[in-house]
């Protein structure tokens, strides 16, 4: 995979996009198993820490199973709401958010939000030229 390089940062205030990659054995399986399930802008934990599917080079390594399909207007609409609900998170401290609209009971930081709407914005950007 292209030049792995991931940040990591404290789990206590913030839950991973893609889940708990501690059982994977090494850190690099780890990485290579949640990117190739999220590709880049997702986040997965590993041994208690957050880290970012980001590759070094930029690159999306997703396996075709996993390659987002879903059109230009959801990631255009998705890229706005997770905009405004980082932008309210923000200037409420967190206690305003639009998190219950996913219906799944989880919460997430304003940087998640930030980094979902990069994620969307640059699946927009992708989808747009072709």
């Amino acid at each position: 995979m292209g030049d792995e390089q991931s940040t990591t940062s404290n789990t206590s205030s913030q839950t991973s996009s893609l889940g708990d990659f501690s059982g994977k054995g090494s850190f690099g399986k780890a990485f290579s198993e949640a990117h190739s399930r999220g590709g880049s802008g997702h986040t997965f934990t590993y041994s208690g820490k957050l880290y970012n599917t980001n590759c070094a080079d930029g690159g999306d390594y997703r396996k075709p199973e996993h390659q987002d399909n879903r059109p230009l207007s959801y990631h255009e609409r998705h890229a706005t709401g997770h905009q405004i609900n980082a932008a309210l998170k923000d200037s409420t401290g967190g206690v305003a958010n639009l998190d219950w609209i996913t219906r799944t009971g989880k919460t997430w930081s304003s940087d998640t939000d930030r980094r979902r709407q990069e994620y969307h914005q640059r699946e927009h950007n992708k989808k747009s030229q072709k």
